[in-house]
């Protein structure tokens, strides 16, 4: 009788789940045009275990008629990545894509786990109808000490290089553009600084002289899909791994886990890479 009652307990809260996400969306579909140009509402989910949050941020051009949704780190616009761009009358197709990232990608398991930052009388409108609590206006400053660093490049080298010494045993190249490389699993890697300090970039070749662009192009839309930390994509026909990382600032705790991250994603997919491309492991 017990596991009975239980079951009936969990088939609830799962109703329950599935009408908070149904009202969410269709809360969006109504709602999102009362943003207006130069407003936005960023839709903030609960820092993880990396201690920053991810965000989703809507915008609004509605001389151009067009709206759309990026996903990135709360509190930067260093590093976003667009989730959906729609016209004026796109407004389910931009709801179920912000829906769908948050439960597929941000694994968030209700609607309401989001907190609100609105600037602008309509997406403030649109927070308060979808129920969120407000993020507030001021951003908590960051920790800043020994395990963080904020500038320019040659601010944030160091840190870099001596993450990757800790974590590989190498101690990196630095080139004559001020980038870093070392190596994983002998393929050679390159962090690269943004003049303005805004971000950092991981990037490796990890596939040469694939086979079939067009092959190439649908694995790596497969891949991508997966929701891998890195993005992978194609120039010629050399296969490439990139992670961008927002710098405002940079600390040794993200490094790490964004290389560790790196490494691995490079380990596992790189040769079966190459196999199915009919390439060559860079």
């Amino acid at each position: 009788m017990e596991r009975e009652d239980m079951g009936r307990r969990d088939d609830g809260m799962r109703d329950g789940t599935e009408c908070a996400w149904g009202v969410f969306l269709d809360t969006l579909i109504c709602r999102l045009g009362d943003i207006r140009d130069g407003e936005t509402l960023a839709l903030i989910a609960p820092s993880g275990r990396q201690e920053w949050a991810s965000q989703l941020v809507i915008r609004a051009d509605r001389r151009r008629g067009w709206m759309w949704v990026t996903r990135g780190i709360r509190g930067s616009t260093a590093a976003e990545d667009m989730v959906a761009r729609v016209g004026e009358d796109g407004a389910f197709t931009l709801a179920d894509a912000i829906v769908r990232v948050a439960r597929g990608d941000l694994l968030l398991p209700h609607p309401q786990l989001f907190t609100a930052r609105a600037t602008g009388p309509g997406a403030a409108a649109v927070a308060d109808a979808l129920g969120l609590a407000d993020a507030g206006a001021v951003e908590e400053a960051p920790s800043r000490g020994e395990d963080a660093a904020l500038g320019g490049p040659d601010a944030l080298r160091p840190l870099v290089a001596g993450v990757i010494r800790n974590l590989t045993g190498q101690d990196p190249d630095v080139d004559s553009d001020g980038d870093l490389r070392f190596h994983v699993a002998g393929t050679t890697v390159f962090v690269i600084f943004r003049p303005d300090g805004a971000a950092i970039e991981v990037f490796a070749m990890v596939v040469r002289r694939v086979y079939s662009r067009r092959n190439t192009a649908v694995e790596l839309d497969l891949l991508n899909r997966k929701g891998t930390w890195s993005t992978w994509y194609m120039t010629d026909r050399e296969v490439f791994q990139r992670i961008r990382i927002p710098a405002r600032p940079l600390s040794v705790e993200n490094v790490d886990e964004i290389l560790r991250a790196f490494s691995f994603e490079l380990e596992r997919n790189r040769d079966e890479l190459a196999y199915r491309l009919g390439g060559v492991a860079s």
